[in-house]
């Protein structure tokens, strides 16, 4: 669900599908009439689902993160804008196993951090300026070296210093913790244990807590 004031904002929807391709499509072109079984946003080739849906400005860059630590980041101009028709075109250069697991649109000067957590609770965090804005469709760069002891990358999202996140475990767990609690780290870097599955157990989504205007982080509740 994309909320929006009005169709009168502008912008784009950008959506990227599990196979890695990405589409932009002016926000009024979905101002039609009401259909019971709605409109189409986005042919899918057969057996590709479309996963990320995000509003922008027609400013922004675009960083998409796989479970093999890549990410790419691009300007959102290389996407030419698409009627609502279209399949779209190449996002990354996916690797063989490799899939994609996060994408977001950010400002070019952006300050917050990146934080990427592999499935074993290693993670951690590194200034958005450390990303290279590369051209779309390549492999991008390193975000998190993936071995055993990490697991692969199954969250990320961009926050800031007086941010809170929650990881959720395949058993059920839920952790909350503090992301001043994670120091920053390079690109190449593993990161440091974010939180301790217990044996069996792996964490397999990350949320950050939302705050609404007025909460101090113990107020908080998770989103």
């Amino acid at each position: 669900m994309i909320p929006i004031e009005s169709f009168d904002i502008g912008g784009y929807l950008v959506m990227v599908t599990q196979s890695g391709l990405i589409k932009k499509t002016a926000l009024k072109e979905y101002d039609t009439p009401l259909r019971a079984k709605g409109i189409r946003a986005i042919n899918l080739r057969e057996e590709d689902q479309l996963k990320w849906v995000m509003w922008t400005d027609g400013t922004k860059d675009i960083m998409i993160s796989t479970s093999n630590g890549q990410c790419v980041r691009f300007d959102e101009a290389t996407v030419r804008p698409m009627g609502r028709s279209a399949a779209g075109v190449n996002a990354i250069r996916l690797r063989p196993g490799d899939c994609i697991v996060s994408t977001a649109a950010v400002d070019k000067e952006d300050k917050r951090d990146l934080l990427v957590i592999g499935s074993q609770g290693l993670g951690k965090r590194t200034p958005l300026e450390e990303y290279p804005s590369k051209g779309r469709a390549t492999q991008g760069v390193i975000t998190l070296k993936v071995t055993e002891r990490t697991g692969p990358v199954v969250g990320v999202q961009v926050v800031e210093e007086d941010d809170e996140i929650m990881c959720i475990t395949s058993q059920g767990v839920l952790i909350r913790t503090p992301v001043a609690g994670i120091r920053r780290t390079g690109r190449n870097a593993q990161g440091v244990k974010v939180v301790t599955p217990q044996e069996g157990d792996r964490v397999i989504a990350v949320a950050k807590v939302v705050r609404f205007a007025g909460e101090t982080p113990a107020d908080a509740v998770g989103g």
